[in-house]
């Protein structure tokens, strides 16, 4: 927040229960964000989106255990927020609705809508956003590069691809339907120039184009384990030389819960494609290094797209090391 490396790192946990949103956040070794002052809920609330969002504050009982995420007492920082609350209202009755936050068990930031309502109540077992918050050292050993920051998801990919997608679509998707090419070292035909590669350092972030070369089907066929498929999954054929020619619409995820809607939802479920289209999935976004110049993303499983500009970078970062694959939707301005 506010490029202070002091601060934690901090994350989105989209469409949990309290719960949920608590056990989701200890797995990237986080905790759910610590308000202590107003003046943490106001920048968190302006940092956050203009979006409600869930914090790491509860009630444990009926006789106001108020508590973190971290299990230390919140009791005396509720009572603070309830005296800034109550000295900003005149009328009774104002002043009640501003501690009403304290109604329910669990409490979320308020979006900058509710003017003057920085918190508010929230049913815990209600499915709403969380904010994460890092507490890991990274590296773990030796000399730390970051420090307060989080696991991350490995994500997924998914690929469909067809010879002929013009006439197996049912109706125009055919027509818009390629949004990737294969990476340069997989292009076998020199017919046509391909935006096969993709440099990250050009000014305006480009795309390389190239024709393909008959020896690059000696790369075929892409075996699972360039993917990260192992034991017996590792000599499986992920993409063979008949398929080099195909038209190609990828999709990526940064989310582990991506995964299902880009493979059941977005592109059969909702666009009905052809079953005689080849559909494959593969676990770890880093991997599309090997494949394609560029993919699309989808943020999570709750709806498709809503990728944010730094996931963007986030997939530079995780594929640059061979061949780096732009995002070619990442135009959210979404901080978290």
């Amino acid at each position: 927040m506010n490029d202070d490396p002091t601060k934690p790192c901090l994350t989105r946990l989209e469409q949990l229960t309290h719960e949920e949103a608590t056990n989701a956040c200890k797995e990237r070794g986080g905790r759910l964000a610590k308000i202590e002052t107003m003046e943490d809920a106001i920048a968190l609330q302006k940092f956050g989106d203009n979006k409600d969002l869930g914090v790491g504050l509860r009630d444990y009982g009926a006789d106001d255990d108020w508590r973190f995420d971290d299990g230390s007492s919140a009791t005396e920082q509720v009572a603070r927020f309830e005296m800034a609350f109550t000295s900003n209202e005149t009328s009774r009755r104002r002043r009640r609705r501003a501690n009403d936050f304290r109604r329910n068990a669990c409490v979320r930031l308020s979006s900058l809508r509710r003017k003057g309502r920085v918190l508010l109540p929230v049913d815990c077992a209600s499915k709403l956003d969380w904010v994460c918050e890092g507490t890991l050292a990274n590296p773990s050993g030796g000399q730390a590069v970051a420090q307060l920051d989080l696991k991350a998801d490995e994500g997924a990919f998914c690929f469909f691809h067809a010879h002929e997608p013009v006439d197996l679509m049912p109706n125009d998707e055919g027509k818009n339907f390629r949004n990737t090419d294969l990476a340069c070292h997989l292009q076998v035909s020199s017919n046509k120039r391909k935006q096969c590669a993709f440099d990250p350092s050009s000014r305006r972030r480009g795309l390389v184009q190239q024709r393909g070369d008959r020896q690059n089907g000696k790369n075929y066929p892409v075996l699972g384990s360039t993917i990260g498929w192992s034991v017996s999954k590792a000599s499986l054929p992920f993409l063979k030389l008949e398929n080099a020619d195909d038209n190609f619409h990828c999709h990526y995820s940064p989310s582990n819960t991506g995964l299902l809607r880009m493979y059941a939802m977005q592109h059969m479920y909702e666009r009905s494609y052809s079953g005689a289209m080849r559909k494959t999935c593969g676990c770890g976004y880093k991997h599309l290094a090997q494949l394609v110049s560029r993919c699309d993303c989808t943020r999570s499983g709750r709806a498709d797209n809503n990728c944010a500009k730094w996931h963007a970078t986030q997939l530079i970062a995780a594929t640059n090391s061979t061949h780096p694959v732009r995002c070619n939707n990442c135009n959210s301005k979404n901080n978290l």
